[in-house]
């Protein structure tokens, strides 16, 4: 595999590292949507899907967008730190 290719895949991978909760969160929120359901911040709302409550569940998914406060500036910072990393380590040439 050619580094060009190796180094977009874990771009790749970073970048979705960064994106899953909101993913997460909206397709809960579409999911709810579609059952009927409300989702909310502020507390649990009683969801039947199957003749099971689900309501804590969907409250859980709804409540995932809170992680991208640290996902994403992560996944920021290791694709800086993973790109220059690449460009240096290129960059440099073969050592003796």
């Amino acid at each position: 595999m050619s580094p060009r290719i190796k180094t977009s895949l874990v771009n790749l991978a970073i970048a979705i590292l960064g994106i899953a909760p909101l993913a997460i969160s909206l397709g809960t929120s579409a999911f709810a949507s579609h059952l009927g359901c409300v989702v909310t911040e502020g507390s649990v709302h009683p969801c039947s899907f199957r003749g099971t409550d689900i309501g804590g569940e969907l409250y859980a998914g709804g409540m995932a967008w809170v992680y991208s406060m640290v996902t994403i500036p992560l996944s920021l910072t290791l694709a800086v730190v993973y790109n220059i990393w690449r460009l240096t380590r290129h960059s440099s040439g073969p050592t003796p």
